[in-house]
């Protein structure tokens, strides 16, 4: 009997140590694994601020996987940009996963797919969040192509990046916008001036490095801010890969709305405002003055008839042989120029060709002929 139990001993002595010689690989792995951009360890992702990062995942039965929690100071759509096929990502409320604190997804994971820098392809993953709340990403190996053995180790990098669907914006900003594909509730960014000009808004499918490669179109509508379903000069933009299109709003002092529409979720909006050179009285009393010889840049926004006209003055010591030059620079041409004495009474129309006039004031009237009127004009009189 002694014998028998030394015996059984020794088999489960010589079976501990067959089981501790084979590596139990462990499902989920820490989120000490991700470095950022500088190598360093990083224990969170923040997406209000576009960062790069590393990682790895090594196969396993049942599938490695890791978790990271995610901040997100904003709300918007986050979204992670992988350049390798074999990460999958998801997006979660809870630090455990569960199925049933699964968010929403911006679009279909990995389906859409971006060239970066070097001509790569990166897998985009994206989810809509709101402003601090947690969220948890957990990344896990897929294996479409029956290609990864177990205990093989995948090395990844991927891009976080958060896209805003409605943001204050200003001159100068460029901002990752972002929308749900087929979708009624539309993007939108409010830009307000304190003086009157035009704003170029210029749209794009390129996300810092990341570009399309692929041609996709951008419906973008640009109004003020008192319409509820902005529809004058919308556009149907084509935006080829790396390449960008760009509209111009004649812009009254106030505010308006860059309406955005597109079947692509994730795209880059940059704005830049540029004020008239002089701003146009809306009656003859408060004609603004202008400079012979010199060249003004003037806007006709598009508020309907209550800001239907802009009216400019010039003076004249002595006679003169007087020329215009009226040029639409953007937008289109809904206008007409009528030129008036100090009395008030129309004259016949300058040309660039030149004609005498009198000594004394006269006027130049630029007079919407549409609700649609949307003009960027160059406005020179010479002598």
């Amino acid at each position: 009997m002694r014998k028998f139990f030394k015996a059984a001993a020794a088999i489960m002595v010589s079976a501990a140590m067959i089981f501790a010689a084979v590596p139990v690989m462990a499902d989920t792995q820490t989120a000490t694994g991700i470095k950022d951009s500088t190598g360093a360890a990083a224990e969170s992702v923040t997406v209000d601020t576009p960062g790069d990062y590393t990682g790895s995942l090594t196969s396993g039965y049942s599938g490695s996987s890791l978790i990271i929690p995610i901040k997100t100071p904003k709300a918007g759509i986050m979204a992670a940009a992988f350049d390798s096929p074999y990460v999958s990502a998801e997006f979660f409320t809870s630090a455990d996963c569960s199925s049933s604190s699964a968010i929403q997804q911006a679009l279909a994971g990995g389906t859409l797919v971006m060239n970066d820098a070097a001509g790569k392809s990166r897998y985009i993953y994206a989810a809509f969040v709101d402003k601090g709340a947690k969220y948890y990403m957990k990344l896990t190996l897929k294996d479409p192509d029956g290609k990864l053995q177990y205990g093989t180790k995948t090395d990844f990098a991927f891009s976080a990046f958060l896209a805003k669907t409605y943001k204050e914006i200003t001159s100068g900003e460029t901002v990752t916008g972002g929308m749900k594909p087929m979708s009624v509730d539309n993007s939108y960014y409010k830009f307000a001036a304190e003086t009157p000009g035009y704003l170029k808004v210029t749209l794009s499918y390129t996300i810092g490095s990341l570009s399309l490669p692929a041609d996709n179109d951008i419906i973008l509508s640009l109004a003020d801010a008192g319409r509820v379903e902005p529809a004058m000069n919308r556009q149907t933009l084509t935006i080829e890969s790396g390449k960008t299109a760009t509209a111009y709003y004649a812009l009254n002092k106030g505010s308006c709305y860059a309406e955005v529409r597109s079947s692509i979720p994730l795209f880059t909006l940059k704005t830049e405002f540029k004020a008239d050179t002089v701003a146009g009285g809306s009656v003859k009393s408060t004609a603004a003055a202008v400079t012979p010889g010199k060249t003004n840049r003037v806007s006709l926004g598009m508020k309907g008839y209550e800001d239907a006209s802009l009216w400019y003055k010039f003076s004249l010591k002595e006679d003169a042989s007087v020329s215009s030059v009226i040029k639409t620079i953007h937008g289109n041409s809904d206008y007409e120029v009528r030129y008036y004495n100090s009395k008030g009474h129309r004259i016949k129309s300058l040309t660039d060709k030149g004609r005498k006039l009198d000594e004394g004031t006269y006027y130049v009237r630029i007079t919407k002929t549409s609700e649609d009127c949307n003009a960027v004009i160059t406005m020179k009189i010479g002598k």
